[in-house]
């Protein structure tokens, strides 16, 4: 009869026996027990109560069964401590600390033990049997060779007792008491056991190496404490910074252990040493097989072990020690063995075999910790490594060749001095041993952190920068880890995992291929991105030996796909797993070798594939049986340019497969896009993401090889780079190189990337062919523009787009397609507003843009930016009255009243031709005020003074800036000025001369006061109130516009082309004007020019002149006027000296009588020098009065007769002047130098020549100069600061003078004449400077010397 047990009694025996069950269950079977405890005093017990009971009974029995077997277990366990390892002399102080501690740091010298010593001690402490003793390592081989090791030592099973646990491979049983495992396997453990229940004693063996892995279980630990006081943590270190492990655990005890057993001799054997040669050309390589031949040359027994920093150093130096030991004599045999993470398991465990013979180890820095290769007497260390570095701003990592730490230097010394005395060679000198870095910086400060960062966030850890890190990573890396998870959806920007990203964090593999894989669920994808997801996370599989660089080519050629090595490596797939399905282990190897495939790379990379597709199929819900092979019947460009490559595979990717495939992989690598660089030979070569360069690596099969390939008579690659790529990784070594790289289209960044995808928008514009508002679009990812287009502006910013349609299109009346009668009843109201506007210059008043946009935009509503917007408003509104303007809301309340006799349309010349005048209200621009538009034939028939008219409206606001333009004392007679020059315009008549002569007239007449021309100042009127001059040609096109009609007649007269150019036209034109050795006017008048021929409707112009050579006069036509006018005044002086023979012969004996004068002032010139020059001027002042211009018979006839008048008294006066400007000139050089600027100004006013270029007129002025400086000499006497108080006032003046002299023989006839005035105004202000006294022949200020200037500038222009 069975015994019914009360549930509360059952589960009070089930709480009594938790003790003898494994900690695991005890803990989780203790928590259910508890709760149901909690239901049954409550009074509540589950309605599944005895079967919850039953299955926690069972569960509790397997356990128990467990303990037990681990306590067999435990019990067939022989410890031994070797003597010769230096820990165990601290085993007893061991144990002790691990029994009184949570924490112990346990460090010790590399050979002291201390790996497999720990794990016996821990054993013998009693851990180990309710739960297992976890070691950590940092690599799967040392996991592996290390747990052999153990396992020999006490004497058990391996995969038993002790065993390991790596990634795709599980060596250990239910009775495993030590499980090696690797730092990342214990990571990934907890996500299924929080608490790690299934340990009660952790050794984080190597802790100072101090990777990504240990930094962050070290930091996991320190949270973990909390929950686990049982807990037993050991951390092993080397004897360097292990005061730090101390610190973030609490201060946790440390115990140090000796290290080596022999000591070990250091020898720095620098490469300038090694060659005796200060050459920087050194290899490294060659230097490790020279120290490795030095040392096995010095006898004894005993391995080398050689550090190299990358495996292809490895293969190099393994060749050359081959080759180099194989012909050395008395050596031996010498093996030479390779070590690194790639190797196969079974040729790493060689390196760790007994052998014969003496052996030479090149190893990665795989050597430098963890692991102890028996025999190692000797050490080469080159001081190098491959140190990973990642850049979270660029995304990039980088595998420069670094210089090691202090600490990694001795590590590596430390693997020899375990079987006898040994020596470390370091190929680098002593003081640069001494000058490098301490401690190597924590990998977790020079990682990408987004794989940690998505752990820590889905097994809910909280935020990275509370991490309890023992170094936390820099706040720039944290960034960095969360800017590429938001980029692969991973978080949102609150910092939290969407959906997308705990998929992600459950994948075993790297967050950016986890994106791919789950994109490819969506794509319809999953079996061929799975492939590749497993391919590009383990190191590609194809091998290139040396010395079968060609044949190993040839090989991998027959799975290379043009557009894409991911597809190539889907070949190599696909190859491989066709022979897999028949063919046998052995086979399978053959296969690899004859294709030069990686037997153990493809093994890790189909494990890694299986791993993903049992996660996928553990999870539910992918499509792991749906394919986008078969979705297109066509092969894609890329299947067909393969050709028979890829039928030899017996594969084929179509278009639409391709792009499937493509879109998967570009979500995961949104960073590593680049765009082919457009200058011309830049091959290979893109511009990347973030403003990279970035170069396809040379084994891609998108890498460009033109031509054939040197010294083969195979032809290369011949391809062309795509336009748009996707790297798998940019990695930068020498240079930086997209590896694994792939053709994709642009427009999948955009659609599959729009949240990374920054939109910009620039120059929005009216389009009138598109009839639409449009803008600039430009699409960028990280920098990279993705797209350029013109895009419709209303949808993204409306009411701007409305604006501009307004004022760009209906305003500005450049629109076609509106059919509608409003808008040219608005044209025509514009335009008569405008009218009004500019004629009244009243724009002040209403701004017509301004009204008219108003009026549209209170009418129109957002979003109208195109005519079809427009058009589909009209139909809405039933009609288009509504955009009907009215001019009395545009105005605000103004008359529009036009007066036509204010403001005529046109003006009427003498000989009654009416030429047009148009009116614009545009201030600052050149058409503003009134323009006069000539036709050039009739420019002859306008005159100056019909253009200083302007028009009447505006003629009173043009006496109202001459009045205010006059001198301040003045001006003050005409207050108020506005009532002045109402009073005065009415009384102003075109018919009176110029404007200024009958404004002058006018005042003096109506108001008594009398201004001089002087006084005015005309640069005070604003250019509105000058008559603007449009030239037309004779098809009607504007030759040249202008308001000074001179430079405009200047403009015109430039010769197009030369005489010689003209040909027979100009000959023919000027022969009737032209005789020669005239003597008398016995010609006709000369016009001012002559119209020879036109060039693209445009005149040219000859300028008829006289020319004087050798005594005799000519008439001739010149090319440009400027010949004509310097060449004529020599020519007319000559013809009226012929018309008045005996008065020139009477004149000239009376200059004669400058010799006296002069005589004694030969510094001046020799006197008949300047009686010469004294004639000229004289000359001059007789026969040239100006003007010089019209050349006729009858003004010829009056110069000759006013010449005749003005000669009585002329030479006693001239003479008298001379006679006073050589007396103060005596009396000045008298005075000594009494200021410094003396002997400048007598050079000024009397250089050499200067009776010939004084005019007549200015002599008494050139008297009362020289007055002046006396004067100044004098008082510079009495008070010399005064004077140069006086002269800084001058000098700027004096500095512009000395500027205009030095371009005075590239100055143009008008522009000398504006210098000259310059010249004497700036004499006139040293007057009433430093000689007051004598008064000013003119009003001179500063101001009126800057405003000559401008004339001077304005006349040059």
């Amino acid at each position: 009869m069975t015994t019914t047990i009360a549930p509360d009694q059952k589960l009070a025996r089930l709480e009594q026996s938790l003790e003898q069950a494994m900690l695991a269950e005890r803990v989780r079977l203790g928590r259910r027990l508890g709760k149901l405890r909690e239901s049954l005093e409550a009074g509540r017990p589950p309605k599944r109560l005895t079967a919850d009971l039953e299955h926690i009974s069972q569960q509790l029995n397997r356990s128990k069964r467990t303990r037990r077997q681990r306590d067999l277990a435990l019990e067939s366990v022989t410890i031994r401590y070797p003597d010769e390892l230096p820990i165990s002399a601290r085993v007893d102080d061991i144990r002790q600390a691990i029994e009184q501690n949570p924490v112990v740091i346990i460090a010790g010298d590399t050979g002291s033990g201390k790996t497999t010593q720990i794990p016996k001690i821990c054993l013998q402490a009693g851990r180990g049997g309710q739960a297992r003793i976890a070691v950590t390592q940092p690599r799967r081989v040392a996991a592996l060779s290390l747990s052999r090791r153990l396992a020999e030592e006490i004497e058990v099973e391996w995969g038993q007792q002790v065993g390991a646990k790596i990634r795709f491979r599980d060596q250990t049983a239910p009775q495993t008491l030590v499980k090696f495992v690797t730092d990342g396997m214990l990571l990934a453990e907890i996500r299924s056991d929080r608490d790690l229940l299934e340990y009660d004693t952790l050794i984080v063996d190597e802790a100072h190496e101090r990777s990504l892995n240990i930094d962050f279980l070290l930091g996991y630990l320190r949270s973990l404490r909390e929950r686990r006081p049982d807990l037993k943590i050991i951390i092993t270190s080397a004897t360097i910074d292990t005061e730090s492990f101390s610190e973030a655990f609490d201060d946790a005890p440390i115990i140090e252990v000796s290290g080596r057993m022999f000591p070990v001799e250091v020898r720095h054997w620098s490469l300038e040493e090694l060659f005796e040669t200060e050459s920087g050309d050194l290899s490294y390589t060659d230097g490790a097989g020279t120290a490795v031949e030095r040392l096995l040359a010095e006898g004894g027994r005993g391995d080398v072990l050689v550090f190299m920093p990358s495996e292809h150093d490895i293969r190099e130096t393994r060749d050359l020690l081959t080759a180099r030991l194989g012909a050395a004599k008395g050596l031996g045999s010498v093996e030479v063995m390779p070590l690194f993470s790639r190797l196969s398991a079974a040729e790493q465990h060689r390196v760790f075999g007994e052998h014969s013979g003496r052996r030479v180890v090149i190893a990665t820095n795989i050597a430098e910790t963890s692991l102890t290769i028996p025999g190692i007497r000797f050490v080469v260390d080159t001081g190098l490594a491959r140190v990973s570095r990642y850049n979270p701003r660029t995304q990039t990592q980088r595998l420069p060749i670094e210089a090691v730490s202090q600490s990694s230097a001795e590590q590596r010394k430390g693997r020899c001095g375990r079987v006898a005395e040994g020596i470390c060679v370091r190929l680098y000198s002593e003081e640069d041993f001494g000058s490098r870095p301490e401690y190597t910086q924590p990998e977790i400060q020079r990682a990408n952190l987004a794989d940690v960062i998505l752990r820590m966030l889905d097994l809910e850890f909280g935020e990275v920068e509370k991490f309890p890190f023992i170094d936390p990573p820099q706040p720039a890396a944290i960034k960095g880890g969360y800017q590429l998870l938001e980029e692969l959806g991973a978080i949102d920007r609150d910092k939290r995992l969407t959906r997308l990203g705990v998929d992600m964090a459950h994948l075993p593999i790297s967050s950016t291929v986890s994106r791919m894989i789950l994109q490819a669920h969506a794509e319809g994808a999953l079996p061929e991105v799975l492939v590749i997801a497993a391919a590009i996370s383990v190191q590609d599989p194809r091998e290139r030996p040396t010395d079968k660089a060609a044949e190993a080519d040839a090989q991998h050629r027959r799975f290379l796909d043009p557009r894409s090595d991911f597809v190539s490596l889907y070949n190599i797939w696909h190859a491989y797993h066709d022979r897999l399905e028949t063919g046998t282990q052995s086979q399978m190897r053959r296969f690899c070798r004859e294709h030069f495939l990686s037997f153990m790379r493809m093994r890790e990379w189909r494990d890694i594939h299986a791993q993903l597709t049992a996660t996928l199929r553990e999870k539910g819900g992918f499509r792991l049986d749906v394919s986008c092979l078969g979705r297109d019947a066509a092969p894609s460009r890329s299947a067909s340019a393969a050709g028979q490559n890829v039928a030899e595979q017996g594969v084929r990717i179509g278009a639409e497969a391709y792009d499937a495939i493509h879109r998967c992989i570009l979500t995961g690598l949104f960073s590593n896009v680049a765009q082919k660089k457009q200058e011309p030979g830049a091959f290979n070569l893109y511009n990347a993401a973030r403003g990279r360069q970035v170069m396809l690596f040379p084994g891609s099969s998108l890498f460009q090889r033109p031509g054939k390939q040197k010294d083969s008579k195979t032809p290369a690659r011949k391809t062309s780079n795509p336009a748009w790529v996707v790297a798998a990784e940019m990695v930068e070594t020498n240079r930086l190189y997209g590896r694994t790289v792939a053709a994709i289209e642009p427009a999948w960044i955009e659609q599959l990337g729009a949240y990374l995808c920054r939109v910009s928008h620039r120059d929005p514009h009216w389009s009138r062919s598109a009839s639409r508002v449009l803008a600039h679009e430009t699409v960028r990812l990280h920098g990279l523009v993705i797209a350029n287009r013109r895009v419709g502006y209303s949808r993204i910013a409306p009411r701007e787009a409305t604006d501009i349609f307004i004022r760009e299109a209906l305003i500005a009346d450049e629109v076609d397609g509106i059919t509608h009668p409003f808008l040219d009843h608005n044209r025509q109201l514009f335009a008569r507003l405008e009218a009004w506007q500019a004629r009244q210059r009243q724009c002040h008043a209403v701004d017509l843009d301004n009204a008219f946009h108003d009026f549209y935009a209170k009418h129109l509503p957002e979003g109208v930016g195109a005519v079809a917007d427009l058009n589909k408003l009209i139909r809405e509104q039933g009609g288009d009255d509504f955009l009907f303007a009215d001019e009395g809301q545009l105005l605000g309340g103004n008359d529009l009243d036009l007066d036509d006799e204010a403001f005529p349309t046109a003006i009427e010349l003498d000989n009654g031709e009416q030429l047009p005048l148009s009116y614009a209200y545009a201030p600052g621009q050149d058409e503003d005020g009134v323009t006069l538009r000539v036709p050039y034939r009739l420019m002859d028939a306008v005159r100056p003074d019909v253009l200083e008219w302007l028009v009447p409206g505006l003629r009173l606001e043009k006496i109202t800036c001459l009045l205010r333009s006059l001198p301040k004392a003045l001006r003050k007679r005409f207050v108020p000025v506005p009532e002045t020059a109402r009073q005065l315009a009415p009384k102003l008549s075109p018919g009176d001369g110029s404007f200024l002569d009958a404004l002058e007239i006018c005042v003096e007449k109506e108001l008594g006061i009398k201004v001089r021309r002087s006084e005015w100042d005309a640069s005070q009127i604003p250019p509105h109130l000058s008559l603007r001059v449009e030239v037309e040609g004779r098809g009607g096109e504007t030759i040249v516009a202008g308001r000074d009609l001179s430079s405009l007649t200047s403009h015109l007269e430039k010769p197009t082309i030369t005489p010689e150019q003209s040909g027979d036209a100009w000959q023919q034109a000027v022969k009737p004007w032209e005789h020669d050795e005239v003597t008398e006017w016995t010609f006709a008048d000369l016009p001012e020019r002559l119209e020879v021929t036109e060039v693209s409707g445009v005149p040219v112009f000859g300028f008829p002149g006289l020319l004087l050579s050798d005594d005799s006069v000519h008439v001739r036509v010149f090319a440009k006027r400027e010949q004509a006018e310097s060449s004529t005044p020599a020519g007319l002086v000559r013809l009226c000296e012929l018309a008045m023979p005996q008065e020139v012969a009477w004149l000239q004996r009376e200059l004669r009588n400058l010799r006296h004068i002069v005589g004694d002032h030969r510094s001046l010139g020799e006197p008949a020098q300047l009686e010469a020059q004294a004639y000229q001027s004289v000359a001059r002042h007789l026969f040239l009065p100006p003007p010089l211009l019209p050349l006729t018979q009858a003004r010829f006839s009056a110069r000759v007769l006013e010449a005749q008048v003005r000669l009585n008294g002329l030479s006693e006066r001239y003479l008298d002047s001379v006679e006073q400007i050589i007396d103060w000139r005596k009396q000045i050089i008298a005075m000594g130098q009494p200021y410094p600027e003396l002997a400048t100004d007598l050079e000024r006013l009397l250089p050499t020549g200067f009776l010939a270029t004084t005019d007549v007129e200015r002599m008494p002025d050139l008297v009362r100069y020289l007055k002046a400086v006396h004067i100044r000499a004098d008082r510079f006497r009495a008070d010399g600061s005064r004077d140069r108080t006086k002269a800084r006032l001058i000098e700027p003046f004096d500095q512009h003078l000395e500027r205009l002299r030095s371009a005075l023989l590239e100055a143009g006839s008008a522009q000398r004449a504006q210098m000259d005035e310059y010249r004497w105004l700036l004499e006139e202000y040293r007057v009433s400077i430093f000689a007051q006294e004598l008064g000013t022949a003119q009003r001179v200020s500063p101001k009126r010397l800057e405003t000559q200037l401008e004339a001077v500038d304005k006349a040059g222009g």
